[in-house]
């Protein structure tokens, strides 16, 4: 399935690019960096809000790119995604057993919560401090408090989802 490039615009000295593809009546937004596109959808099919749009995110990334963040970074909920199907095969060779795999998993469930949208590379102490706060106080989102030794099972979890 191959798709065509119709219409290309360029922005920021030839470094962004707003473009139209066969396949999609949207916008469509790239930039190389890092060895890589990154590439997003503007989700609009009018071009002066796409390119607005994509100034603006374009602006975003770069600011962070200079203050440290990666531009190509990876999510907990992507990285937690990728351990479970390493967790299935590790239960295929035998060196997990089923119910390991299900109590991680009930673990990553509860991090997912918390952790889904922040980038891998940015947790840090403070994150996680926060985490062990909302753990440990009653709330609707995460139900009844939970004993500090629940949450180092949970900490453990995602110890091994940061290393993975």
């Amino acid at each position: 399935m191959s798709y065509k490039i119709i219409t290309m615009h360029k922005f920021r000295d030839g470094r962004l690019h707003i473009y139209k593809q066969s396949n999609c009546d949207f916008w469509m937004i790239r930039f190389f960096s890092e060895k890589k596109y990154k590439v997003k959808s503007s989700k609009t099919k009018s071009f002066t809000t796409a390119k607005e749009f994509a100034l603006d995110w374009y602006d975003e990334i770069r600011f962070n790119q200079k203050h440290g963040v990666p531009v190509h970074a990876i999510t907990f909920l992507h990285a937690s995604e990728q351990f479970r199907l390493y967790q299935k095969r590790l239960i295929e060779r035998g060196e997990r057993t089923q119910r390991q795999a299900k109590d991680y998993g009930y673990r990553i469930d509860m991090l997912i919560k918390f952790f889904a949208k922040h980038n891998i590379s940015l947790i840090d102490t403070k994150t996680i401090d926060q985490y062990i706060q909302i753990r440990t106080t009653s709330s609707k989102e995460y139900g009844e408090a939970v004993k500090f030794k629940t949450v180092k099972y949970d900490l453990t979890a995602l110890r091994q989802v940061l290393k993975y």
